[in-house]
């Protein structure tokens, strides 16, 4: 068995987020998804992560959504250094409170997810808004690969490292690729969350 990689930060990195930050920021409002500069050899770092994931779901920083999707939130700081990394160099810069959700499966049975829309009905302390309001979300895959389809015609593969910035008012579906183990991101708000 091959010794586990471990990531590290680098110039690199706060360059694809710097890059990353500003097409967002240029392209806050649109309804079509947009392709963002991917970060280089994730999966190298795939084995170190799923283990650093699994830990954190064990050690309770997270709470459960649905267990039957491996759906959780995260509570606090992760202390997975590439997430907590991602969020303070990238979606802090978009989000005064961004939000994390993590889609965490072994492969085997990981159905994805079928079409629909991610809207935010309620606000930080549990009052309905009068009106739905769309998130905005910052998509990732960390391990394995999957293919995204939006309600718009766009096809996207994801694979450990891609990111894209998505409209959730845009009807869109996640297929899980191979049955491989996969973790998938999303780090979202809505607009009024913008940093401007």
């Amino acid at each position: 068995m091959s010794e586990i990689q471990h990531w590290e930060i680098d110039q690199d990195f706060y360059r694809v987020c710097e890059e990353n930050v500003n097409t967002v920021l240029d392209n806050l409002d649109l309804t079509n998804p947009v392709i963002l500069k991917s970060f280089n050899n994730f999966e190298q770092f795939e084995d170190q992560w799923w283990n650093e994931f699994y830990a954190s779901y064990f050690n309770k920083n997270v709470r459960i959504n649905d267990s039957t999707k491996g759906k959780f939130k995260y509570l606090e700081r992760t202390g997975i250094n590439v997430l907590d990394s991602i969020v303070d160099n990238l979606a802090s810069k978009i989000f005064n409170d961004p939000r994390v959700t993590i889609w965490m499966s072994p492969g085997e049975l990981d159905s994805g997810t079928d079409w629909h829309t991610d809207f935010r009905q309620t606000d930080e302390h549990g009052r309905p808004y009068e009106e739905a309001n769309p998130s905005y979300l910052i998509c990732m895959n960390f391990i394995g690969t999957t293919k995204w389809e939006f309600e718009t015609g766009e096809e996207v593969m994801m694979y450990p490292g891609s990111i894209l910035w998505q409209c959730g008012a845009t009807a869109h579906k996640v297929t899980s690729i191979n049955n491989q183990p996969r973790v998938t991101c999303a780090i979202h708000n809505i607009a009024s969350d913008f940093v401007l």
